[in-house]
Formats: structure tokens, C-alpha cells, sequence
């Protein structure tokens, strides 16, 4: 009985180590079109991560900036959210939940839904405050707003932060 016992739990790790390196391989094949622009391939490379480990985070964040890039903003959204349900749940990572948000605001913002994206860009900052990006992107809501002084304080952080594009808003719409 002992050593079924053994073999069994040696069968099971055998199966798990098996499909995580099923998994990487998917990823390492996915990232690689990704890089290379090829948005099909990479989508299909990482659905099919998605079969061995179905809540790996990176992958339906990876499969919302294709859909991004293929200017599917309601797909984005869907996929987006889930990754913040699936972090929420799992590792809670307020870096990835910052980055996370900040893909969800552009996906709102590109949508036409000003006040959601506002939320998520000023909830990223609120988890990741050295991040410059959020700062500018929030910057431009808040100039299409016609906040100007949010705007300009924004930019100005932004550009401390060392975004150079920040720096050269800056100079144009707040320093006269």
C-alpha cells in the first residue's frame, strides 16, 4: 500500500511539472509573436496557455493588449477585467493592479467612458505613484476635461518622474 501510495504521488508530480512546462512553452512561443507583431499566433499561443493554467494573470492581460492593438476595446475590457478579478483573488500585486487599471482606463477611455477611465488611471496612480505614464495619460484626460491646472500639475509630476513627452506638454500648455 506504501508503495502505491509513492508511485501515485510521484505520477501527480509528474503530470503537474509536465503541464508547467506545457505552459512556459506556450508563453515563450506567445511572447515571441507578440514582439513580432504577429497578434494571431500569439493570441492562439496564449488561449492555449490559458488550457493548462486557466488563471494565469499575464496571459488574459497579454490577450487584452492584442485586443488593444486590434482595437478591440469592449474585448480589452472583458479580458482586463477578468486579469483584476483573477490578481484581486490570487497574488493582489498592487504593481500589476496599477498596470492593470491603467490598461482598463484606456479601454474606458477609448470607449467614450470618461469617468470610468478617470477612476482606473487615478486608482493606478493611487497604487503606483512613480510611475510617469499614469500621470500623463491622466494629464491628457484631465486637459480634454478642460482641467487645466489638473492637467498641468499632472504633467509636471510626470516630467519629474522623467518623461520627456511630459516636459515638452508642460512647456507648450502650462508654462507661459
Amino acid at each position: 500500500m506504501k508503495f502505491l501510495l509513492i508511485g501515485l504521488l510521484i505520477l501527480i508530480f509528474h503530470s503537474s511539472f509536465a503541464q508547467k512546462n506545457k505552459l512556459y512553452s506556450c508563453l515563450a512561443k506567445a511572447n515571441k509573436a507578440y514582439e513580432k507583431g504577429d497578434y494571431s499566433k500569439a493570441k492562439n499561443f496564449y488561449t492555449k496557455a490559458l488550457s493548462y493554467d486557466s488563471i494565469y494573470v499575464r496571459a488574459y492581460i497579454q490577450l487584452a493588449n492584442i485586443a488593444l492593438e486590434e482595437k478591440r476595446f469592449e474585448d480589452g475590457l472583458k479580458l482586463t477585467n477578468r486579469a483584476i478579478n483573477l490578481e484581486r483573488k490570487t497574488e493582489n500585486d498592487e504593481l500589476q493592479l496599477a498596470y492593470f487599471y491603467s490598461i482598463r482606463s484606456f479601454c474606458y477611455y477609448n470607449l467614450d467612458k470618461t469617468k470610468e477611465s478617470m477612476e482606473d488611471i487615478s486608482l493606478a496612480i493611487k497604487m503606483n505613484q512613480e510611475n510617469a505614464s499614469y500621470y500623463f495619460m491622466r494629464s491628457l484626460m484631465r486637459r480634454m476635461l478642460g482641467d487645466i491646472k489638473g492637467c498641468c500639475q499632472d504633467l509636471k509630476k510626470s516630467s519629474e518622474l522623467g518623461n520627456i513627452t511630459a516636459v515638452e506638454y508642460l512647456n507648450i500648455y502650462c508654462e507661459k
